[in-house]
């Protein structure tokens, strides 16, 4: 057939017509269409497909492997040759290979999401990694007459494709749209796996059929889910290709945000298994070429608008409810891993503190709304306890929050990545301006606009103490307010992600630099008094800290599921930093402030003002256990916790000391108890060598519980 105004003809009579009776017959339908697509081969081929596909590309190294590792298959990760372990290798090229020997190997089974061996894809796997069956082979062309027949019968094809899934865009697909599709694919995925010429073929074909990726992007909407995953297989198997690979990427950020806000529309949990091309795929989007997507595509633009929408829609006054937000868990998650992934890249997290200062103040306007997000409140009365899903989803988005934050502050505080634009080496070498304190001009902004965000928090914060007079602050203030706020009848939250962050930028300037408060407070935090920034910055790391001692002395009940799954985490040293980073805000509330107003503010959140007299007459059966609290709080604080002038090898040995003296426990427990930066198993086993004796099993070697004894 040489005229390619007769090829639409010819697939219009391979096709079966919608109102083909047979198509009615869901079991029917699948041959159909198979038989539809084995008569178009015939057409392509000029003979047998069979014949002709079992000749192609006979002997010939393929460039990548793509292998699609669907559910339960056994993949490999190496960092050493990988991107990072998002990019894996099957068993086949691993073993040829022979990673384990040198290399950071790790071992997957792929069971929540597809993806493709790696192998030979210079743009994610280092050369030096190939097995030798893939590699930098230069891909010869289709003979002519099979690119003449192959090209019309895929345009006119496709046409006709994407015309069918645009039909039932709006509504869920009948019989004819998924019988079609389910065929095209498996069609296509046979042509892939015999031939890497005709894989790039197709890749081009796909490419230059106007529209037809964008919505075979959003058909996961209407599609069967079967069809669907099929159909991402497919894509999948096509985005070896690097052509592929950038244009998929450009259609997948533009239906990133319709998805999600067909999520919060949906307003149920689910989102992960109705939008599966998310979870999918962005993990593999996200790590390639991610500076260009940032510069071009606004990447990061678009996955704070996400967060945003998630945000608005699930708060009420400017703050996160978890009523409103517990159908927007896995929505939430998805996003912020993607946000994280994103911003790990360094020349990302720089072009966002050093260029795009915009982003930044974002960010910190998306941390305001976590800010006091799922509070606690003691009930004092008998009631039955609620079952409540998902506890732990609110927790991992707080983790991944704080990881984000630590990139951050790490970029901001990196000579070497300072723009043009804005710091330069005379910013860094201008210390008779800044008074003696050589931080960059990032990090000053980056603190400015922190202690900002912070203080429109405290505006409608429940703990305030009235309006503040002029254009003063709350941080402001030159004289200690008094601020009524009691933990055992409030509500009282264990996130603060803008305390949090502050408290980054403030430990790694006092961790760099030999700074004087006078200096800090002229630079750093003006604006601020030392009054003022130390009552109110010291409050909610405080109620914090008396919501555990009152969890642990009984006062909030032993059916509270949701408090104690909370407690649980904030004193988890190795999940959570924000138990170190708050005992930092209050060793600098300490340091700024006096230590009669300090110590007397304590005292009443404990609800000990009446103890200390030794006023019988107002005991209670908790108080014991609240003074004991409260002086282990001291006593962290002046210095029994980290950042008071310690070698890290002496802040690990106290930390060890001080968990063995108050109760045997096990080495896990105890890796868990000290920060994460110090729970490096080389520094702990030192540490046991000379100062524990285990008695049971090895703890090293058999991962048994060990009971411990401080010699």
């Amino acid at each position: 057939m040489e005229n390619k105004t007769e090829v639409p003809d010819l697939i219009s009579s391979i096709l079966p017509t919608d109102d083909d009776e047979s198509i009615a017959d869901a079991t029917n339908v699948d041959n159909l269409f198979k038989q539809s697509m084995t008569n178009l081969q015939w057409f392509i081929f000029k003979g047998n497909p069979a014949d002709a596909l079992a000749k192609m590309d006979v002997g010939q190294r393929r460039r990548v492997c793509g292998v699609v590792l669907d559910s339960d298959d056994m993949s490999f990760g190496c960092t050493t040759c990988g991107l990072d372990l998002n990019f894996v290798t099957c068993y086949h090229c691993f073993r040829d290979r022979n990673h384990e020997e040198y290399h950071d190997v790790s071992v997957f089974y792929t069971t929540t999401s597809i993806g493709y061996c790696c192998c030979g894809d210079v743009d994610v796997w280092r050369r030096e990694g190939f097995c030798s069956n893939h590699g930098d082979e230069q891909i010869q062309p289709l003979e002519e007459k099979l690119v003449k027949s192959m090209g019309l019968a895929l345009i006119s094809l496709f046409k006709c494709w994407k015309d069918k899934l645009s039909n039932d865009l709006s509504a869920e697909s009948g019989n004819y749209t998924n019988g079609l599709t389910i065929a095209i694919v498996e069609m296509l995925l046979n042509f892939c796996e015999r031939s890497e010429r005709l894989q790039s073929f197709i890749v081009a074909k796909v490419i230059s059929s106007a529209g037809l990726l964008e919505i075979l992007i959003k058909c996961e909407r209407f599609l069967r889910k079967n069809v669907v995953n099929k159909l991402h297989v497919l894509l999948m198997k096509l985005l070896v290709e690097r052509s592929f690979k950038h244009e998929f990427s450009k259609e997948f950020l533009k239906y990133y945000p319709v998805a999600v806000k067909h999520a919060i529309e949906y307003n149920k949990n689910g989102f992960l298994e109705t939008y599966p091309l998310l979870s999918t795929f962005s993990k593999k989007i996200f790590s390639i070429h991610t500076p260009r997507l940032v510069k071009e595509q606004n990447l990061l633009a678009t996955l704070f608008a996400c967060l945003q929408y998630i945000f608005v829609a699930s708060a009420e006054d400017g703050c996160l409810k978890e009523m409103k937000w517990k159908n927007f868990y896995d929505v939430t998650f998805r996003v912020v891993q993607d946000i994280q992934l994103v911003i790990k890249h360094a020349t990302v997290a720089q072009y966002m503190i050093h260029e795009r200062r915009d982003l930044s103040r974002t960010w910190l306007r998306l941390l305001s709304f976590m800010q006091g997000m799922c509070p606690l409140k003691r009930e004092t009365e008998i009631h039955v306890p609620e079952v409540y899903d998902n506890l732990d989803r609110p927790l991992d988005v707080v983790q991944c929050i704080a990881s984000i934050n630590s990139l951050l502050v790490s970029v901001a505080f990196d000579v070497s990545s300072t723009n043009k634009k804005g710091d330069n080496i005379d910013n860094l070498r201008a210390s008779e301006r800044l008074g003696g304190l050589q931080v960059t001009e990032s990090v000053t902004w980056l603190t400015h606009e922190c202690l900002r965000s912070i203080e429109e928090f405290l505006r409608s914060d429940d703990g305030k103490v009235g309006k503040v007079e002029g254009n003063h602050g709350y941080l402001s203030l030159s004289e200690w307010p008094d601020i009524l706020y009691e933990v055992s009848s409030q509500e009282i939250s264990i996130h603060f992600p803008l305390h949090r962050f502050l408290s980054l930028l403030l430990q790694k300037v006092l961790s760099d630099f030999v700074v004087n408060i006078d200096d800090l407070f002229g630079h750093l935090l003006r604006g601020c008094h030392r009054d003022g920034f130390s009552a109110f910055i010291m409050e909610h790391p405080l109620r914090i800290r008396v919501f555990c001692a009152q969890f642990r002395a009984g006062m909030w009940g032993e059916n509270d599921v949701t408090a104690l799954v909370s407690l649980e985490y904030y004193l988890n040293a190795h999940l959570s930093e924000g138990l170190e980073l708050d005992i930092f805000l209050l060793q600098l509330c300490a340091a700024f402030s006096s230590a009669d107003v300090y110590v007397e503010r304590i005292v009443r959140r404990f609800g000990l003002s009446e103890y200390l007299p030794l006023n019988l007459e107002k005991s209670n059966e908790y108080e014991s256990a609240l003074v004991t609290e409260m002086l282990t709080l001291i006593i962290q604080i002046l210095q029994e916790r980290r950042f008071c002038g310690l070698t890290i090898s002496q802040i690990l040995k106290k930390e060890l000391i001080y968990k063995l003296a108050i109760e045997d426990t096990n080495f896990w427990k105890l890796v868990k108890a000290v920060p994460r930066d110090l729970s490096q198993i080389d520094q702990l086993k030192e540490f046991f060598d000379a100062t524990v004796i285990f008695t049971g099993p090895s703890a090293f070697k058999d991962m048994f519980p060990v009971v411990l004894e401080s010699l």
